[in-house]
């Protein structure tokens, strides 16, 4: 059944036969939602995987038409990969319920394997489409000293340090974990300029992360502090007249793909704790 490059087009419905769909949708990633005139929720294709992250800090608005109707009739168009049995695109195309304008949205590339259940299972319940999990986040022009404060207090409760970088020498961004004299280096500024960098529960051997398509360098999906174990700090950036502005994103509980949420290790929990009594005291000192 996929052994051409011919797209195979698929009508969108629910189990119970409904086709009518509210469309939210997050164009940068191509992570969406649909929902049905009984008040029903369904993920599009593997969105599950995403939305809640995703969803954090804005919530999509809905789609619509031109005409202002806010309901659309989704058709999925899939291209396979030659000679096997996974696709290597899928396009979706919303179709107003009133006009029969046709918005395309971005086409969605596939780079993993299996794929074929995309097909079989082109969308999947969703029991609450809206949840929030508390995230905490240290921000401001912090002191060398507070900045350095903060990263040692983390580095010395044993967990790995790695950190996201361009390697001006060779045109790149690069990833590698840190020892103690490299973190200083970079925090200071002796070293390579740090796009990020991390401390982690666990070894961050299998992170997401990709070539990068301008061809310098490896790209790091900015949320994986998200479901890790991981203190994440942002690569500073200058605000004029101001100075240099810091800042660090931590969560001790996540929302899996079903939208329970979920805490973290009983150990990195208890850490968050503490680090946020030892900035409080930090800052206050300083």
């Amino acid at each position: 059944m996929y052994q051409n490059e011919d797209v195979i087009s698929k009508a969108i419905k629910t189990p119970d036969g409904e086709k009518d769909f509210q469309v939210r949708y997050i164009r940068d990633e191509n992570v969406g939602i649909i929902c049905t005139p009984t008040d029903k929720s369904f993920f599009l294709l593997d969105s599950a995987d995403y939305w809640y992250d995703l969803i954090q800090e804005k919530y999509p608005p809905v789609m619509k038409c031109s005409c202002k109707n806010d309901r659309f009739h989704l058709t999925f168009d899939y291209i396979p990969r030659v000679d096997t049995g996974d696709f290597r695109e899928i396009s979706i195309n919303c179709s107003c319920t009133v006009c029969q304008k046709v918005k395309r949205l971005p086409p969605i590339e596939i780079d993993y394997s299996p794929s074929a259940q995309l097909f079989d299972q082109p969308i999947t319940f969703c029991k609450q489409p809206k949840i929030k999990y508390k995230t905490y986040s240290l921000a401001g022009y912090w002191s060398d000293d507070e900045l350095i404060g903060l990263a040692e207090y983390l580095s010395n409760k044993n967990l790995f340090v790695y950190c996201w970088y361009w390697d001006s020498k060779n045109a790149k961004r690069c990833f590698k974990e840190l020892s103690d004299e490299e973190l200083h280096s970079f925090l200071t500024g002796k070293a390579e300029r740090y796009l990020a960098i991390y401390f982690s529960e666990e070894e961050l051997d299998n992170i997401p992360m990709q070539v990068a398509s301008d061809g310098k360098g490896v790209i790091i999906q900015q949320d994986i502090w998200r479901k890790n174990g991981i203190f994440m700090l942002h690569g500073p950036f200058m605000i004029v007249s101001y100075g240099m502005f810091y800042q660090m994103e931590f969560c001790s509980e996540y929302i899996d793909r079903d939208g329970n949420i979920v805490p973290k290790s009983a150990h990195f929990c208890s850490l968050t704790k503490d680090f946020q009594k030892f900035s409080k005291q930090l800052f206050k000192n300083n």
